[in-house]
């Protein structure tokens, strides 16, 4: 499960970098293969990761729901910042935040485990 988890990331982020590429170009149909790969990374990758983090974790499940939904936020801001749709800069700025909030948390939790 770990692997398939590692290949639908790696495809899904290769697609949308070579959409972003396209973008760059201005190649015909950079838009929608932008609006496939996150589409493809939101809906398939981030929950598979999310499930395969959850069944493995059994304590401080909170922490890893805020990081995949911190994580969700942004991307989705970066998505609506590449396609010049409003309201990019409020999700980016709370996917960034959030972010932020769980990697403290994670880093936290790491720092006690080590200590025990």
């Amino acid at each position: 499960m770990k692997k398939i988890a590692y290949v639908l990331g790696v495809a899904g982020l290769f697609a949308f970098v070579l959409a972003v590429a396209a973008k760059l170009f201005h190649i015909g149909g950079a838009s929608i293969l932008i609006g496939y790969g996150t589409i493809f990374n939101e809906i398939i990758v981030l929950p598979f990761i999310a499930f395969y983090l959850l069944r493995n974790n059994s304590k401080n499940k909170s922490i890893y729901i805020l990081g995949v939904l911190s994580v969700f936020i942004l991307i989705a801001g970066l998505f609506f910042k590449i396609q010049h749709w409003p309201g990019s800069f409020v999700m980016s700025i709370l996917g960034i935040v959030l972010f932020f909030i769980s990697t403290i948390l994670f880093s936290n939790l790491l720092y006690k485990r080590d200590w025990d």
